[in-house]
C-alpha cells in the first residue's frame, strides 16, 4: 500500500496508479510540455507555502507574516494569472535552459502582482542570506560521534533525511527512530 499515494476520497484511501508510474506519467508531460509543466508547479509550491501546508516548519515564515497568495484560489486560477502576466518572462528562461522561480520582491508582501517577479531559481536562491536565517544543528549520532551542520538544510541533505523530521526532532528532544539527537547551536 505504501507503493500508492493517498487519495482520501477514493475508497480504499489510495490512488490507483502506483507511485513509479504516476511519476513516469508526470516527467512525460513534463517533457512534452515543459511550459505548462512549470505553471503548475509553480503554482503548486504558491499554494503550498500559503493554504496547504502553512503549519510545516519550513513554511513557518510565511504564517508569521500572514502571507497570503492573492493571485487566485486555486492552480487553475493562479497558472493563468502567471501565463498571462509572466508567460515571456518564464519563456525566456525554459529557452535558457534556467528554471523559472517566483520571487516576491518585498519578503512581507503577498504574492500578487506587482509584488512577483520571475527569476531563475538559482538568481532566487542566492538573494537568501542564508547565514541570517539559517541555524547551526549538532547531532549527536548512537555512538555518540557528534557533528555540528551550517544549516538544517545541511543536515538534511547529508543524513538522508527530511527537513520536517529535523524541525519535528528539535521540537521534541530526545532520541529520534535512527537513534539521533539533534540540538540548535546557538
Amino acid at each position: 500500500m505504501a507503493s500508492f499515494h493517498k487519495h482520501n476520497k477514493l475508497s480504499d484511501g489510495r490512488r490507483p496508479e502506483c507511485k513509479e508510474c504516476s511519476k513516469k506519467r508526470n516527467q512525460e508531460k513534463a517533457a512534452n510540455d515543459p511550459y505548462t509543466s512549470t505553471l503548475n508547479k509553480m503554482a503548486d509550491n504558491i499554494l503550498k507555502r500559503t493554504k496547504y501546508a502553512i503549519n510545516k516548519p519550513k513554511n513557518k515564515t510565511y504564517l508569521v507574516r500572514g502571507i497570503k497568495c492573492l493571485l487566485g484560489d486555486s492552480r487553475n486560477e493562479i497558472r493563468e494569472m502567471l501565463d498571462k502576466h509572466y508567460g515571456c518572462e518564464i519563456k525566456k528562461l525554459l529557452h535558457r535552459g534556467q528554471k523559472p522561480s517566483v520571487d516576491r520582491i518585498d519578503p512581507y508582501g503577498h504574492y500578487e502582482l506587482g509584488n512577483i517577479q520571475i527569476v531563475s531559481l538559482e538568481e532566487n536562491l542566492s538573494r537568501i542570506d542564508h547565514k541570517s536565517i539559517s541555524k547551526s544543528v549538532r547531532v549527536t549520532f548512537p555512538d555518540g560521534e557528534q557533528k555540528v551542520f551550517e544549516s538544517i538544510s545541511d543536515a538534511s541533505k547529508e543524513l538522508g533525511c527530511k527537513r520536517d523530521t529535523i524541525y519535528a526532532s528539535l521540537k521534541r528532544p530526545g532520541i529520534n527512530r535512527r537513534g539521533l539527537i539533534f540540538e540548535l547551536v546557538s
